[in-house]
């Protein structure tokens, strides 16, 4: 079963009348899920925030602080059509999962603020995953609104999934690590589907190191859906892969200041089919084939990187200037 439900009783057509105002805090837990490992108990979790159809906000944030949660077999933070929560020094241990938030149907979640917080997962239970997702063919899903600061995220698999008319955006990462990944498996996929828009997404010195396969992946089924994605300062190390970052049909996506090292890859970074890519004063000194990779991206700026390999440019349009190849 579940440790803690918080049952919201707001239906999301009500929300305009304030049914949906409850502010709820919990504090200074240690769950720990010792006997469900014992017993199996795959299914259950430390604690369900909000539901499908209903909603949960407040005027003040809710808070959830100081709470180490261990020994679970399944995702054990799940938050559902729920705004204005603050995460305070939140950990998970073991590789079960750490936490997924969801906007479901045609309800907006978000308006969240997690500080000094440890998910821990794998990709069958991703340390962080973030959907938005709605098939009732009625408005949209909007997860929006979420900053993480000084976060670690252990493992592999994390995914920001803009799925079936959803809308994610607003999203700041601020100081984060990604570390020890597993088994051949990305570090974070973003994905936004047909019908679905994602934007405004930043990451401010972020580090991110040992994984085995991509470290980031950013795809859009079509072009001008996801936009204004941005890289400010941090390190990426030891990562082996194809590409350490892989976009494809991104929209307004730079790249600045971040250094790039042990990295033993064909492309550093690979752009395919994008609009407007800033790559500017990067370093990587990693022996790769490709610094940059970039096809049929148009209005492309590349300048003052230090690097090695080359800049390998087919199709599209743009400039590449100011760099320096390193020997």
């Amino acid at each position: 079963g579940t440790c803690f439900t918080v049952v919201p009783r707001c239906l999301l057509a009500n929300i305009d009348a304030f049914g949906a105002i409850a502010q709820i805090k919990i504090k200074n837990i240690n769950a720990n899920g010792y006997y469900i490992s014992l017993n199996n108990y795959t299914n259950s979790i430390f604690i369900s925030i909000g539901d499908a159809a209903h909603a949960i906000d407040s005027f003040d944030f809710s808070e959830l602080s100081n709470i180490l949660v261990i020994g679970y077999l399944k995702t054990p933070i799940n938050i559902t059509n729920s705004r204005h929560f603050i995460f305070n020094n939140i950990v998970t241990r073991d590789q079960a999962g750490g936490i997924n938030i969801a906007a479901l149907y045609s309800a907006f979640c978000g308006d969240f603020i997690f500080n000094n917080c440890e998910f821990q997962g794998k990709v069958s239970n991703p340390p962080l995953e973030l959907t938005a997702y709605n098939d009732s063919g009625v408005g949209t899903a909007s997860l929006r609104g979420i900053k993480f600061n000084d976060c670690v995220i252990y493992g592999s698999g994390s995914k920001i999934n803009c799925s079936t008319a959803g809308a994610i955006g607003d999203l700041w990462f601020n100081s984060i690590a990604f570390d020890v990944g597993s088994a051949s498996e990305k570090c974070l996929y973003i994905y936004t589907a047909t019908g679905s828009s994602l934007f405004n997404v930043i990451f401010d010195n972020l580090y991110l190191v040992n994984y085995t396969n991509t470290a980031i992946e950013i795809q859009a089924d079509m072009p001008n859906s996801t936009n204004s994605i941005q890289f400010n300062g941090g390190q990426i190390s030891l990562i082996t892969a194809t590409s350490v970052i892989k976009c494809t049909n991104i929209n307004d996506i730079t790249i600045t200041g971040v250094s790039f090292n042990g990295i033993t890859a064909t492309n550093i970074i690979e752009d395919n089919g994008g609009n407007i890519i800033k790559i500017n004063n990067c370093t990587s000194n990693s022996t790769v084939t490709n610094f940059i990779k970039s096809s049929n991206t148009s209005n492309y700026l590349f300048t003052n990187n230090a690097y090695k390999g080359v800049i390998n440019i087919s199709g599209g349009s743009g400039s590449s200037v100011n760099n320096l190849l390193l020997v």
